[in-house]
């Protein structure tokens, strides 16, 4: 009993905190989060986040676009132009580049807590601002790719309709919707399917109000004329056949996304549900009915970034583009919004149920924490993989994705036996994509490499034995199982785990008979 009434009194007791200091709470919100994405802002860039260091480290706006405009990158410009400022500020170092997208993705909390909080108080309000960080949207947060930003930027943008949906002096929010849609669009291309739910929230608006707004669809329309700066980018694009089997859109690509970023969050979601379930059992009946507690229209903008995902897939469909899973990150605001409104809704907004709810997702939150403290103390140290073995010869790196990173961080010497092997028709054959044939060159063309690349069958001619190393098992590599089919020898030297899986290290020797061959194949 005791426990019980303790219990209670601590609940109350935070719910009054909440209600009372929610700018301390905020603040503290800050620090819990930057511990959460502080072990990851410092690890070494990978491929993609490589492609944002060329852009943003160049000297001016005008060599920035250049870049994209000759193929650097698939962004539009203004995720470069944050980039660069900060860099100014912290150096080109990995935190430095990563701080705008951990920026973003705080930001974007903080406008879930603004948006909640205005209807439902600032307990319900905190439930919709810590969701995202048990989600598995939160692996973005602090990397140096636009979605961080974009995510902070569409969270200003939802604020800003609420404010303009409601205010008699709109001139303030409705330039903040502008502004902040324009920046999002700016920042990543794939943002324009955030339209979407604004478009449909002032839909469900202008019907119930039965008066169009135009003002606010002014607003809402004008940053799609920032997709004028997309034309060059996608003219590039052009060059490339990015169809990777392994991420060809359909109607797994709906479960693989819900599978990434929501599956993460299960378990905090059914406790709170649970406690939710209480608090409502627990309601008295006499309570007035509050379905005048959330605005139609916000209800059909929260629900509205379900679709981006759904579109992101229709839209690689049309186009026989990829699908990525990031590309409909934006879903996140969708279900800590939806979460808070329901949770409010279903008990009235009791501040002792969403106190509860408020520590549940923190405690798991928390988890996060202790759980990459023990893995960091607990981690049995690798056996040391030796690249720099054999130096007399070549080091052949099979995938794209481990050459371009080491390519950056070798040393002088590592670097000068380094290589990447390309040959187009094998690359379409094996894995449906040519991107790194051609994306290599170009890169290399703009961004000059410290290593070497050339053709696979060159490359055999004059160095028949060469050490490998490359993913074991990569559906984007083609490589290992091309050496494999041409009759080459492969010794195993060592694994060692990579961030995107195990690599293994070969030692490589073509018998002359099986170069024979290849060299009659590639003659005919």
């Amino acid at each position: 009993m005791n426990i019980r009434k303790s219990g209670k009194q601590c609940l109350v007791y935070f719910a009054n905190e909440f209600d009372s200091n929610p700018r301390v709470w905020l603040i503290l919100f800050g620090v819990f989060y930057f511990c959460l994405v502080f072990p990851a802002s410092f690890r070494p860039l990978w491929y993609d986040e490589l492609f944002t260091y060329n852009v943003a480290t160049l000297p001016g706006f005008r060599a920035m676009w250049d870049a994209l405009t000759h193929g650097g990158d698939l962004n539009p410009p203004l995720f470069y132009v944050v980039t660069h400022a900060v860099l100014s500020v912290f150096g080109p170092t990995e935190f430095g580049l990563r701080t705008p997208e951990i920026a973003g993705f705080l930001v974007m909390c903080c406008c879930l807590y603004a948006f909640v909080a205005r209807r439902a108080g600032a307990c319900y309000g905190f439930i919709a601002m810590l969701l995202p960080l048990v989600t598995g949207a939160l692996r973005w947060a602090p990397e140096a790719r636009a979605y961080g930003l974009m995510l902070g930027f569409c969270g200003l943008a939802l604020v800003s309709w609420q404010r303009a949906a409601e205010a008699s002096n709109r001139a303030v929010p409705l330039t903040g919707l502008a502004l902040s849609l324009t920046a999002a669009l700016l920042t990543h291309c794939f943002a324009v399917l955030v339209v979407t739910p604004f478009a449909l929230a002032q839909l469900v608006r202008d019907y119930h109000r039965r008066k169009i707004d135009w003002p606010m669809w002014l607003c809402i329309g004008l940053p799609l004329t920032a997709c004028l700066t997309y034309l060059p980018l996608l003219a590039n694009s052009q060059h490339y056949d990015y169809h990777y089997r392994v991420f060809q859109p359909g109607w797994h690509s709906v479960m693989e996304f819900s599978d990434v970023l929501f599956a993460p969050a299960l378990w905090p979601v059914l406790a709170g549900m649970a406690i939710i379930a209480f608090g409502a059992s627990r309601r008295p009946k006499v309570d007035p009915p509050i379905a005048s507690l959330w605005k139609t229209g916000e209800v059909a903008l929260a629900a509205g970034f379900l679709l981006v995902p759904l579109l992101a897939i229709a839209l690689a469909k049309l186009t026989v583009g990829p699908f990525m899973v990031r590309y409909g990150i934006p879903a996140v605001i969708a279900v800590a919004v939806l979460f808070a409104q329901a949770a409010a809704t279903l008990t009235a907004r009791s501040k002792l149920v969403g106190a509860a709810v408020v520590l549940v997702i923190l405690c798991f939150a928390g988890g996060r924490i202790a759980v990459q403290f023990y893995d960091a103390l607990s981690a049995v140290p690798e056996e040391v993989l030796d690249l720099d073995q054999h130096q007399e010869l070549p080091l052949v790196v099979s995938s794209g994705l481990i050459f371009y990173p080491m390519n950056h961080y070798a040393t002088s010497s590592q670097a000068k036996r380094m290589w990447f092997l390309t040959d187009e028709k094998i690359a379409l054959r094996v894995t449906g994509s040519n991107m790194f044939e051609k994306g290599l060159p170009a890169l290399n063309r703009l961004f000059p490499l410290r290593a070497h690349l050339q053709d696979y069958s060159e490359f055999l001619a004059a160095h028949p034995r060469f050490l490998l190393y490359g993913y074991a098992d990569n559906k984007m590599d083609w490589l290992i199982p091309q050496l494999r089919d041409d009759g080459a020898q492969l010794r195993y030297l060592g694994k060692r785990t990579d961030q995107l899986g195990l690599a293994v290290l070969y030692d490589v020797e073509m018998p002359s008979s099986a170069l024979a061959r290849r060299h009659s194949y590639s003659g005919s």
